[in-house]
């Protein structure tokens, strides 16, 4: 089921789209973070002239939405303190962060591009940044918290994009990977109730319909979703979630690093009446397990093509099969990561590469090479030449 809104053609249309989660600084790169010590200044990484330039680069892709990551460790958020540098409640935004929201929002227009806006994210409740993690497990755990995130944060911040966003406005993911909380390893029971969470989901997503509603805006004027860890989350729950207006899904198999046939349950078999996107795709294994199955005792520049092309060939399989010639059920697939954000350097030595790209591959849809030129991966022209 594609997307039939917005669109002034009256055309359904398929989501080809970049995941852009961090434009500098995890935690502080929109705005200020009052949670954290290091966040309390303007975050000096944000450049409007940097975002402009890279959302001309996505548009060169053929790119239509990227997601962009807001409130990711309690950043933008305004917050209460009792006593001082313990933040107990959300009084509002903050005003650096939505300044730097319209430089992104003019970037979007000027190129074309929509922007999927990801809120919290489901694994800072687990992080181990102790004061944002205890303040966002308030927002979740404690009712009053609850309404001042949703009264002073959620809902002004819905106002600020009807009132800026020049149409650029995707939709609205409420918390990146939820499920993650049921999942987690909390000791007292709140984070292992599956249930809990997905009535906090489906209490956010009312309250938007509702205000869109109140102030005779077109419910679809602002969509709401939320990226899920695992499909079974859409199949178990998605009759719990009313008010929301499609679903999306995050696919790994982080099991299998070897694994690049980009696998996904049919449309049908999640039992559903609503679009549903692949909001996150790509590798999903660790580089020192592509390394041994690739037969390679060091890292070097063969491995790193190697690499570029398992990627390349993952990335492809995932858009045909979200696709399939218009078949595939699927509403849209959107690629991890766009991955500017450190310039990770991927270079002939081994310390080099196992010591910026350790954890997944994944990440960056560019590479550093040994001239320190910013090079695109091969999956780039997947990306560019897909065409639902």
């Amino acid at each position: 089921m594609l997307f039939p809104y917005h669109v002034p053609s009256g055309q359904s249309w398929f989501v080809k789209g970049i995941n852009w989660p961090w434009i500098g600084h995890f935690g502080h790169d929109i705005g200020r973070n009052q949670t954290v010590s290091w966040g309390r200044d303007p975050p000096s990484s944000f450049n409007a002239s940097f975002v402009q330039s890279h959302f001309h680069k996505m548009r060169r892709w053929n790119v239509n939405v990227v997601r962009i990551w807001a409130f990711e460790k309690a950043e933008g958020l305004e917050w209460n303190e009792n006593p001082p540098g313990r933040p107990v409640s959300v009084s509002g935004l903050d005003q650096t962060f939505l300044q730097n929201v319209i430089y992104i929002i003019d970037a979007a227009r000027r190129y074309g591009i929509r922007i999927y806006w990801c809120l919290l994210d489901g694994n800072d409740f687990l992080g181990d940044a102790r004061t944002s993690r205890d303040a966002l497990r308030r927002i979740f755990s404690l009712y009053r918290c609850r309404r001042s995130y949703i009264k002073n944060a959620l809902l002004p911040f819905v106002q600020f994009l009807l009132d800026n966003d020049q149409g650029t406005t995707f939709a609205i993911d409420l918390v990146n990977e939820p499920d993650a909380l049921w999942r987690s390893r909390f000791q007292r029971g709140w984070g292992r109730n599956s249930r809990i969470v997905i009535n906090w989901l489906e209490e956010m997503a009312s309250e938007i319909k509702g205000y869109l509603g109140r102030r005779g805006q077109d419910l679809t004027r602002i969509l709401v979703s939320t990226g899920f860890c695992k499909h079974e989350s859409i199949t178990n729950y998605h009759d719990s979630l009313d008010h929301f207006d499609f679903f999306d899904f995050h696919a790994y198999n982080v099991l299998d690093v070897s694994d690049i046939s980009g696998n996904l349950p049919s449309y049908s078999s999640l039992g559903i009446n609503k679009p549903c996107i692949i909001g996150e795709c790509g590798l999903g294994g660790q580089v020192e397990r592509i390394l041994a199955i690739l037969g390679y005792s060091r890292f070097s520049g063969l491995l790193l093509r190697s690499i570029f092309s398992l990627q390349s060939q993952c990335i492809q399989n995932y858009f045909n099969n979200a696709w399939n010639g218009g078949h595939g059920g699927y509403a849209g697939c959107m690629v991890w990561e766009y991955g500017i954000k450190t310039h990770r350097t991927l270079v002939d030595t081994p310390r080099s590469l196992s010591s910026q790209a350790h954890w997944e591959d994944r990440y960056p849809l560019f590479w550093t090479n040994y001239r320190g030129q910013l090079c695109e991966r091969s999956v780039v022209h997947v990306i560019q030449y897909f065409n639902p």
